[in-house]
């Protein structure tokens, strides 16, 4: 049987980031449970981002995705 696996890639609007990305991916750990952010994927995701590896439920994700909205809407205010 053929298992589906869904990851979404970020990569930033930079040439000089060479392929580095944001993978957002079922937690590697415990995929039926969970969303894992990570940038530790690959070396050139690490030279660019850092090490980084968040892993949070589905709701968890979603209440941090709105604050990170949040953030970037109170930032372009602030900076207008």
């Amino acid at each position: 049987m053929l298992e589906v696996e869904k990851i979404i890639r970020l990569y930033p609007d930079d040439t000089s980031s060479k392929g580095a990305c944001i993978q957002i991916t079922p937690n590697p750990d415990a995929p039926d449970f969970g969303v894992c952010v990570m940038t530790d994927h690959d070396k050139e995701s690490i030279d660019w981002f850092g090490s980084n590896r968040l892993t949070f439920y589905p709701d968890e994700l979603k209440v941090f995705g709105q604050a990170c909205v949040d953030f970037a809407n109170d930032f372009d205010e602030r900076t207008a």
